[in-house]
């Protein structure tokens, strides 16, 4: 984990993620996770505005600190790819959170941006309550690589991102599927890490 310096930009204290701190079980196919703070207090308000209450602006607060964990790792097959949606919760939301936080820091950083070329191809029942186990099983072949990007990611080094990460089963399904179309590495990049004991009651995936 990588530490954040606990402030967002709106002058609020965060909780940070203590650099070394092992919040869980984080194996999977992608090679990191970097979350700017922990999901509690200014940061799960920051998150619920942005995914449930059609504020995609808080992304331009949120983005910053993200971008920051990132400023070192920087390469020039370095690409931002958002964890996408279903369609059919896009309609309903009108706006991805994921790929607001995607674009703010590709534009921060100065990254290519593929927005399109990972999809999600199935809906999939609400994640919330279920366990990691069941989490992975309701993900499985919910994602794949847009028809006209199969070669998008030969070689590339993904950075990966969402909003909040809890148990990982959807960084690990994204990360499989990227990894299958020749990505050389996926680094898993949010905005909050959900503390383990708190998993089981997530409303984020």
């Amino acid at each position: 984990m990588i530490s954040s310096r606990g402030m967002c930009s709106s002058g609020f204290p965060l909780p940070i993620v203590e650099e070394g701190e092992n919040r869980g079980t984080l194996e999977g196919p992608f090679d990191q996770v970097l979350a700017a703070c922990l999901f509690d207090g200014v940061a799960r308000t920051l998150a619920h505005q942005l995914k449930f209450f059609g504020r995609p602006h808080t992304a331009k607060i949120m983005a910053p600190l993200m971008a920051g964990l990132i400023s070192q790792q920087m390469k020039p097959e370095t690409v931002i790819v958002p964890v996408p949606l279903h369609r059919l919760r896009l309609w309903q939301r009108n706006y991805n959170q994921a790929a607001e936080l995607a674009r703010a820091i590709a534009l921060r950083c100065a990254l290519p941006l593929e927005a399109q070329a990972l999809l999600r191809t199935r809906r999939t029942k609400p994640q919330l309550g279920l366990s990691r186990q069941s989490r992975l099983q309701n993900l499985n072949s919910a994602f794949a690589i847009a028809p006209d990007k199969t070669t998008a990611f030969v070689e590339k080094k993904v950075i990966l991102v969402d909003d909040v990460f809890t148990t990982g089963a959807t960084a690990h399904a994204c990360a499989e599927v990227l990894k299958e179309a020749g990505a050389a590495e996926v680094r898993v990049l949010v905005f909050a890490i959900a503390e383990k004991h708190s998993w089981d009651a997530q409303e984020f995936v």
